[in-house]
């Protein structure tokens, strides 16, 4: 039964696609992104039902927040329904993705503003009315572990065994924790979620349907993995954090401990596709992690 709905709900997607005229973008966790070719509009589908949710979550996220969201363009984005589909559509136009910017000068002004919205964005104390996911990310990335060892250690090799007990074995102890400085935090920053118009200089962050109030070193495991090494250099002296060295190894912490989720959730899929490319991204995480220095 489940087969047959996946294959249904694939079909009321390709319709919407072409319907709209839409051009594939890139893929997410649970989501794919399209753009219009006239328009060069974002439009993110969710891949299943469930992940819908997410959809209506971003907005009544942006909704508690607007009025102390930092000075850099935040839009709301318009909610399309097509039959029982549910559609993200984010009205900027000539927006390009991080990662598609080439010229080394225009990445530069791009990450000077992405750096100067992170720290404006973790400076923001939210109202006392407003109700914010708090998240504990190192009692998470505990329960990870222990899921690790009961679920998927057997099926790892010796080398990456070890890089678990490694990896693992280097949680702050318990009086760097209490020392941590929580923020409110977007939770997911990264190159599918920032565009860069080049005509207009706006940066735009999108999808806030994970934002949370928590550790403030969160906010960068996925920047650290997609970041040149220079570029990772730069983010770090013009963040607020710049000389704060336990904060950026709770960062870097973070960003390899990323890799286990996607493990587990191939594990519990039962898929050896994707298990076979979650091995491919450990083995690469584990010689980045060797040079990060």
């Amino acid at each position: 039964m489940k087969n047959y709905m996946d294959t249904e709900y694939q079909k009321l997607i390709d319709r919407f696609v072409l319907e709209n005229d839409l051009v594939y973008l890139s893929e997410g966790w649970d989501r794919v992104v399209y753009t219009q070719k006239d328009r060069e509009f974002v439009f993110r589908v969710s891949k299943n039902k469930d992940s819908q949710d997410a959809i209506y979550k971003e907005q009544e996220n942006l909704k508690k927040i607007q009025s102390q969201l930092p000075s850099i363009q935040i839009l709301m984005p318009e909610i399309i329904t097509f039959k029982s589909l549910v559609v993200s559509e984010y009205p900027f136009v000539k927006g390009r993705r991080f990662d598609e910017i080439i010229d080394p000068q225009q990445r530069g002004r791009v990450l000077s503003k992405l750096c100067i919205f992170i720290n404006e964005l973790h400076s923001i104390k939210p109202r006392a009315d407003i109700d914010l996911d708090h998240r504990d990310y190192l009692k998470e990335t505990t329960k990870c572990h222990k899921a690790i060892q009961e679920q998927i250690f057997t099926k790892l090799n010796q080398k990456q065994r070890e890089y678990v007990d490694e990896l693992f074995g280097s949680l702050p102890e318990e009086d760097d924790q209490r020392s941590m400085k929580m923020s409110l935090l977007h939770t997911d920053i990264a190159f599918e979620h920032a565009y860069y118009d080049t005509t207009a200089d706006i940066l735009t962050i999108i999808d806030w349907s994970d934002m949370s109030y928590g550790d403030t070193a969160y906010e960068f495991h996925h920047l650290l993995r997609e970041l040149s090494k220079d570029e990772r250099a730069f983010v770090r002296e013009h963040s607020n954090e710049a000389g704060n060295d336990l904060f950026w190894q709770r960062a870097w912490f973070y960003r390899y401990v990323n890799i286990f989720d996607l493990l587990l959730h191939a594990h519990h899929l039962q898929s050896k596709e994707k298990w076979t490319d979650a091995i491919q991204r450990l083995n690469k995480e584990m010689d980045d992690n060797m040079s990060q220095s």
